[in-house]
């Protein structure tokens, strides 16, 4: 797997960045990342969990996504509705099994960057643009 590669790499060498490609991929119907999605996703929260001992939520809460979005259409607003709360419920209810914690720590953190974003925002009169 790619992030357990990359992860590897990082924690064993220095990283930079070159201003030009170097390589490029594609997503197509038949990679995993599309036809495999769950299990793709199963996969990088085993993989940061084993390198780093937590799961942040994003990646927690990408996994909840591909749990729902091949079974649940949000083609109404009320699908959408139910959509977003099953997300939610799959989302803590994976968190905890995964952290053995509540994401309070995360959310607060995340909390803090955002009003810190719009805080910097509006210092520079860019608020109207959000």
């Amino acid at each position: 797997m790619d992030y357990d590669y990359w992860i590897r790499v990082g924690k064993q060498y220095s990283v930079g960045y070159i201003p030009e490609y170097l390589a490029t991929s594609r997503i197509h119907p038949e990679t995993k990342t599309r036809s495999k999605r769950l299990q793709f996703h199963q996969e990088i929260v085993r993989t940061i969990k084993r390198h780093y001992g937590h799961v942040p939520m994003r990646w927690i809460s990408a996994y909840a996504h591909a749990c729902l979005e091949r079974h649940l259409s949000r083609d109404t607003r009320l699908k959408d509705h139910i959509f977003q709360i099953l997300v939610r419920l799959i989302f803590l209810a994976k968190y905890i099994a995964v952290n053995r914690k509540l994401p309070i720590h995360d959310f607060v953190t995340r909390l803090r960057q955002k009003n810190n974003l719009e805080a910097d925002t509006k210092a520079a009169g860019l608020s109207e643009n959000l």
